[in-house]
């Protein structure tokens, strides 16, 4: 896996939501590096957490990771089933349009571009 931005993908607003204290999350994008892996290719993952009484929320947040099929746009929740996960995954089945899975594509294709012994030759 590997990432290739120091900041958050994708910021979500919760306030929506009945998760008390949280209002907004945070997610980081990761990368298989690996073109023959059928996961989709894009992990997105909480990275970091916003508003009051958090405490709660930063274990359970840890061992939540969603991973997008950048082509489909499948999204596959891993982790424990909690309100949090749920609402996550809802969030981003609302944000994950057509313009951001094309951006979620073009880098992911940078990370296989970086990790081929021809990546300037690699096409998806």
């Amino acid at each position: 896996m590997d990432s290739n931005s120091k900041k958050a993908y994708l910021k979500l607003d919760l306030s929506d939501q009945d998760l008390e204290g949280l209002s907004t999350v945070h997610l980081k994008d990761t990368y298989c590096s690996n073109p023959d892996c059928s996961c989709g290719g894009a992990i997105l993952y909480p990275s970091r957490l916003a508003g009051t009484g958090l405490d709660p929320w930063i274990e359970l947040a840890k061992e939540i990771q969603f991973i997008v099929n950048v082509q489909t746009g499948e999204i596959q929740a891993k982790g424990p089933v909690s309100s949090l996960r749920q609402a996550l995954q809802d969030c981003l089945h609302r944000c994950l349009d057509k313009r951001r899975l094309t951006q979620l594509r073009k880098r992911r294709q940078e990370v296989l571009r970086q990790h081929c012994e021809d990546g300037w030759n690699y096409r998806d």
